[in-house]
């Protein structure tokens, strides 16, 4: 329930709006709900409310992604929410309930994420890459990482591979295979995609120019993809 403080303090946005309801610009789409759910419950959405000014038009204005702010808002208001199953989109809604302080939500969402360590698939031989590429029904993601004459394998610096997986997982099958480098090579790691009868190829080395990281050039090319 909303203390007498919060209440004095938007009393005259509900008035100068007309209506008990409130409008809240979360990263510029607006949404509209009342002060009751706002702050039906504690978290820093009281916080919000207490140290933000409404603009001239009423509107509240929070600077936060606002993809999963109706997750939150029905939350807020029912104390009980439908999760989605994509583990991608449960991390994104986790965080903005960290962030609202929303711990009920949190524990909500922890209980959907398995916790668990990721094993890392390893391709062996040809014949294990052409049964893994051909016509895949879901789309593959093979890594063909350098392995030097010395047995040395050098990981891109931003390349932390629990963390990859963990982002990537719901939406690729993920393969890493080594390849061996004769002492003339450049150290690259080279990767392709792969879907249906589709496949693209791709390759960094950090003395790259223009210098790109490898997480950004991971990243725009499966944009394209």
């Amino acid at each position: 329930m909303m203390d007498m403080i919060t209440c004095g303090i938007f009393k005259g946005m509900c008035e100068h709006s007309g209506q008990s309801a409130l409008r809240v610009d979360v990263g510029g789409t607006v949404f509209k709900t009342t002060l009751e759910t706002l702050t039906n419950l504690d978290g820093r959405m009281k916080e919000l409310l207490v140290r933000l000014d409404n603009d001239q038009t009423g509107i509240i204005f929070i600077d936060r992604s606002p993809k999963h702010f109706e997750v939150i808002l029905n939350y807020m208001r029912d104390e009980s929410v439908e999760l989605p199953n994509s583990m991608e989109d449960l991390r994104q809604i986790l965080k903005e309930a960290e962030y609202f302080e929303l711990d009920g939500l949190i524990e909500l969402c922890k209980s959907k994420i398995p916790d668990r360590s990721y094993d890392i698939n390893f391709i062996e031989n040809d014949n294990d890459l052409l049964e893994i590429i051909t016509s895949p029904e879901r789309t593959v993601l093979i890594f063909y990482y350098p392995v030097t004459p010395h047995g040395k394998v050098r990981y891109p610096e931003d390349l932390d591979a629990k963390s990859f997986l963990e982002k990537y997982d719901d939406n690729f099958d993920i393969y890493f295979k080594p390849y061996k480098m004769g002492r003339s090579d450049r150290e690259e790691w080279l990767w392709s995609l792969h879907k249906g009868n589709d496949r693209a190829d791709f390759k960094y080395h950090k003395n790259n120019f223009p210098k790109q990281d490898f997480m950004q050039l991971f990243e725009e090319s499966i944009k394209g993809f």
